[in-house]
């Protein structure tokens, strides 16, 4: 009975860490998210992972599109070096596993790391002009700035409901002075985007909320406030979610230098410069 239990060693599902000099091919396997990305590391007891997400709706159309090419080429890539696990000596393994990568992957790399910066700018941009202020009369403007100059926190937290696009305007124009949280900056960016398609000085959200002529009010004219508002909020949480999803997509990049660096016996920065550089 001993002599069988020293014939058999114990199967990896155990969670024993694998020989040291064993070459262990990367695996790839999606799940509902995207591809998930697994090295055992040799001598190590868990694996190093990585994910690369699926594409999503509010992706750009070259985003979308250069993701799926990465996951493609990563997955060629892993068979690829399965492939030459077979002859190449283990020693040899992480070497070949770096130019296979490079050449497999390195072209749609860069494409989606391009993808992303030019979804990034969009986002930045439409957030800009969305909330881009109107120039406020001079003759009121500077009464305006120094009321805000001479109230706390909790004073100007108490009067923003009640403000106009005017000093809506002035307020987000003294953004650099004034001590706000983030979250009431961004009310602030809607409340002024409201205000300002209610009092006329701009007009972008008249086409989405103006009044329909109805039973009760046949003659109907101007913006509905309920509907300005929704349309408002609407479009600032779209530009929350792309600039959330960059981050998400630039995770997963550098992620994924991570796991293959394992995969080559390199450093993150490595493949990182192998990749794009």
């Amino acid at each position: 009975m001993n002599i069988l239990r020293n014939q058999f060693a114990p199967p990896r599902a155990f969670n024993n860490p694998p020989p040291v000099g064993e070459y262990l091919v990367p695996i790839v396997r999606d799940n509902e998210h995207g591809t998930v990305i697994s090295v055992q590391r040799a001598g190590a007891d868990n694996p190093a992972f990585g994910f690369l997400p699926f594409p999503e709706d509010r992706d750009s159309d070259a985003l979308k599109t250069h993701l799926d090419t990465l996951k493609n080429t990563i997955g060629i890539s892993t068979v690829a070096i399965a492939t030459k696990a077979k002859d190449v000596h283990p020693h040899r393994m992480a070497e070949t596993a770096l130019q296979v990568i490079t050449t497999n992957c390195r072209r749609s790399f860069k494409d989606t790391v391009s993808a992303l910066q030019a979804m990034k700018r969009q986002a930045a941009t439409g957030r800009k002009e969305f909330v881009d202020l109107h120039v406020v009369n001079p003759s009121i403007a500077p009464a305006i700035s120094a009321r805000f100059v001479a109230m706390d926190q909790p004073a100007i937290l108490q009067t923003i409901a009640t403000m106009g696009a005017d000093q809506l305007a002035v307020l987000l124009s003294m953004r650099g002075l004034i001590n706000l949280p983030d979250e009431i900056w961004r009310d602030v960016q809607i409340r002024y985007v409201i205000q300002a398609n209610l009092s006329g000085e701009r007009s972008d959200g008249v086409g989405i909320a103006a009044k329909q002529p109805s039973l009760d009010d046949p003659a109907a004219i101007g913006i509905d406030q309920s509907i300005v508002a929704e349309w408002a909020e609407a479009r600032m949480k779209f530009f929350d979610q792309q600039e959330s999803r960059v981050d998400d997509v630039a995770a997963s990049l550098k992620n994924i230098c991570a796991v293959l660096a394992v995969a080559c016996d390199k450093t993150p920065n490595d493949l990182w410069s192998a990749l794009y550089e």
